[in-house]
């Protein structure tokens, strides 16, 4: 095993222990010592792969990022390929419902929204708009309170309700 894919499972045991550490421990009060103890790893090699506990969410949205990119290695271009991308999205989200709740609790929800917005802002074919880049923050705002808003109600609603509707309000005029 190469030490690339140690250093990986190693980030993947520090972020799964913090996110289990979450379940039963207010975030403010987790510690390093804590979720290094709990991924059988010493405080060293923690600071070795992470700077901080929002260091570790960081890490996991952007690595999640790059599973998305895999799933979709073009720009959306065309109406169809916009809706298919919100639709794993809200998919994703449904999926990740119970991680996504954590970061609720925690109030780290700041971190989804840069996440969001640099992500939008890196994929959004403003082109394919008659707006500016804000069109990019425009779409990440909306999803960022739409999703967040799903995701504290349960994701009552279908996936193809949510997107839908995500949908017909942010790309209404799109040519």
């Amino acid at each position: 095993m190469s030490t690339h894919e140690d250093a990986e499972r190693t980030k993947k045991y520090i972020t799964e222990a913090l996110f289990q550490l979450m379940k039963t421990t207010p975030y403010e009060k987790i510690t390093i010592l804590e979720i290094a103890k709990k991924a059988g790893v010493g405080r060293v090699t923690y600071y070795r792969h992470f700077k901080s506990k929002n260091d570790i969410i960081i890490q996991y949205f952007s690595k999640e990022t790059a599973a998305f990119a895999l799933l979709f290695p073009k720009k959306p271009q065309t109406k169809d390929d916009y809706y298919e991308l919100l639709f794993t999205v809200f998919h994703f989200l449904r999926e990740k419902k119970e991680l996504m709740q954590l970061i609720q609790k925690a109030g780290l929800e700041m971190i989804y929204l840069d996440f969001l917005n640099q992500t939008l802002l890196e994929n959004f074919e403003v082109s394919q708009r008659k707006e500016t880049v804000y069109s990019a923050y425009y779409a990440a705002g909306c999803l960022f309170n739409v999703s967040m808003q799903w995701v504290k109600n349960d994701c009552k609603e279908s996936v193809k309700f949510i997107a839908d509707t995500y949908y017909e309000h942010v790309f209404s005029d799109f040519n």
